[in-house]
């Protein structure tokens, strides 16, 4: 976009007295939220089941519209990951701190969760039935476990029958495997499988933009699921929720305040420095609650505000977004 069109977009805001923040991703990401309260309300007050039906189709598009895209996206970037760090100097040393690194952050966030949840009782007084909520019969095991994420299939995917037919899903775990498996083999096999890297990376490429075109219909989707939630279980059984919710937001706020800074000392890292540098992810991810759809942008202030090597970027980040998520941890 040119400047002149920049220019022009920010005197329309200045001439409805809207600043810059009113109109940006997050606020109508909020403005979603809202109407999908309202709608919602309207849905379940007057007992509109074509408003109920209309929300939950759009909701349950929008979902599926994410999910059709994760299996791609995690095949993409893992085998792409795998192959920029042959790259790197020194790239074994490096690939085993990042993954000690990525564990490491897990675990604290992962306590911080156990933590809250023992101290704040989330679950206590809600609507849950307690019976949905007692200790399961039986636990896995680690060899079940080890079992579980060794491929049924060369892509990962199950299918189940039921009434309404035929359903797919995909194992995130053994697509995982699969990925990492195929982008080692092709670092072994040497020139002859660079065109099939040049092309993962530009297929992961496609795939980020087309990852962006979804998430930008997040407005929309956030409205079509909360006002679907609203309508379909009533604000009293949301408002017994709250505690959850505020739970979530401070597991949240410990991993930023205090497992984040803890690490960043260690390291010997400045904390308020860096929190400037990647305040465009910390933004961005915190309103599309998608890690790997905020991908692109996560690498270009990496490498641009960071000063990280694009070759060890392109390993770190992918790999990092699709297996290591320390606010689902905690």
């Amino acid at each position: 976009m040119s400047d002149t069109a920049t220019r022009s977009g920010q005197t329309k805001n200045k001439r409805f007295g809207l600043p810059q923040w009113a109109t940006g991703f997050g606020a109508q990401v909020i403005a979603g939220l809202i109407i999908g309260l309202i709608l919602g309300f309207i849905a379940s007050g007057m007992n509109l089941q074509w408003l109920s039906d209309l929300l939950s189709g759009v909701g349950n598009a929008y979902v599926q519209l994410l999910r059709v895209m994760v299996p791609p996206l995690i095949f993409a970037a893992v085998v792409t990951s795998v192959a920029n760090l042959r790259k790197v100097a020194n790239a074994a040393a490096l690939a085993v701190s990042t993954l000690v690194w990525f564990a490491i952050t897990a675990f604290l966030s992962v306590l911080v969760g156990i933590v809250v949840a023992l101290v704040m009782r989330p679950g206590i007084n809600s609507t849950v039935d307690p019976s949905s909520a007692a200790d399961p019969s039986r636990v896995g095991s680690w060899t079940a476990f080890i079992q579980s994420i060794v491929p049924d299939n060369f892509i990962g995917l199950s299918a189940s029958t039921s009434d309404d037919g035929v359903s797919l899903s995909f194992a995130a775990l053994q697509l995982l495997v699969i990925s990492l498996a195929i982008g080692i083999a092709a670092v072994k096999a040497g020139e002859a499988a660079d065109p099939f890297l040049r092309f993962t990376e530009s297929f992961l490429k496609v795939i980020q933009v087309i990852l962006w075109w979804i998430i930008r219909l997040a407005p929309i989707g956030t409205a079509a699921l909360i006002g679907k939630a609203v309508a379909t279980y009533g604000w009293d059984a949301l408002g017994s929720l709250g505690k959850f919710v505020l739970a979530i937001y401070v597991g949240l706020a410990l991993v930023l305040i205090v497992v984040y800074p803890a690490v960043l000392k260690f390291n010997g890292i400045n904390t308020i420095e860096f929190y400037k540098r990647v305040w465009p992810v910390f933004s961005l991810g915190f309103v599309t609650r998608s890690s790997m759809g905020v991908m692109p942008v996560t690498q270009r202030v990496t490498e641009r505000s960071m000063g990280v090597p694009s070759e060890y970027a392109s390993f770190a980040i992918p790999l990092g977004a699709t297996t290591k998520m320390d606010g689902c941890a905690s």
